[in-house]
């Protein structure tokens, strides 16, 4: 076990690094800088590419359960985007593909079932492809729409029940630390049935991008070279059964922003080419695809 005093002088030597860093970015400029920046656009430089070309991300991250102040490991969950953000006004309008894959942390098979904690069966785990949907993001987002799975591009049921859904996005200021640009991204969703006052179902995302602040400051370019990390809570979905318990799901993990995918990690492409193989073949049709259908 670490003593207590060590932990404190640890910390203490952390809080002195980080009082240092601070200095070497003021020497560069970057922090007289960073609030000439406009924080969406900023972010979408990083998540996508600011002038409308298709991008795409992966993730690789950990959900787990929490259910009564305990913890249950849950599966591994990986995620392949394709995306187009496109400038309107002080905001961006995205079409956004997505296909997420839960798989053993093991074997990293897809799971077709899992047993709960304090349930006796196991429950079947439905496949996740949704998309493309448009969506819109800004300093400052609230606004309400109409969720029904049965419509194109919408997820199944299995994962939201057709409902009026409040959604909130913003992004923060960017921030300079030891010569990179860091910029977060808050996104809270609920999913109210009816005349409920009590959302059905919610949804709360953190994402922390990061590139060089080299790359942002030195050039105009709309697209970044730029990574991740990812941390989200989730309301229990209707597939789950668990409704009534008192818990949730959390992830956590991290991505990157790609071009093609074969830069994408060799076990989610191997899930993608098994489950998912137009994406593959022609994402930017796919994309397209089932925009129109």
């Amino acid at each position: 076990m670490i003593a207590r005093r060590n932990l404190l002088l640890g910390t203490g030597g952390l809080l002195a690094a980080q009082a240092i860093a601070p200095l070497a970015a003021n020497a560069r400029g970057f922090s007289r800088e960073v609030h000439s920046l406009d924080p969406v656009t900023t972010a979408m430089r990083l998540r996508g590419s600011a002038d409308g070309a298709l991008t795409m991300s992966y993730l690789d991250a950990v959900r787990e359960i929490m259910l009564d102040g305990e913890i249950t490991p849950f599966c591994k969950l990986q995620a392949f985007v394709i995306a187009r953000y496109v400038p309107v006004g002080d905001m961006f309008e995205a079409q956004i593909l997505e296909v997420a894959y839960y798989t053993d942390p093991k074997t990293n098979q897809q799971l077709t079932s899992f047993t709960f904690p304090g349930i006796k069966e196991a429950v079947p785990v439905p496949k996740y492809r949704t998309g493309p949907i448009t969506v819109r993001f800004a300093n400052t987002l609230d606004e309400w729409e109409d969720v029904n799975p049965g419509n194109a591009g919408e997820a199944s049921a299995d994962f939201a029940p057709r409902s009026r859904v409040r959604l909130q996005r913003s992004v923060e200021t960017p921030k300079i630390e030891n010569d990179k640009l860091l910029i977060r991204t808050n996104e809270y969703g609920r999913a109210y049935v009816g005349a409920s006052q009590k959302p059905a179902v919610f949804y709360r995302e953190w994402i922390v991008y990061e590139a060089q602040a080299d790359d942002v400051f030195g050039s105009t370019a709309p697209n970044i070279p730029a990574q991740y990390s990812y941390t989200a809570m989730s309301s229990w979905r209707p597939w789950m059964k668990m409704d009534g318990r008192n818990g949730h799901t959390t992830s956590n993990g991290r991505g990157r922003k790609i071009w093609t995918p074969a830069e994408l990690p060799p076990e989610l492409y191997a899930l993608v080419e098994e489950h998912d193989p137009d994406l593959l073949d022609d994402p930017v049709g796919a994309l397209a695809r089932v925009a129109t259908r």
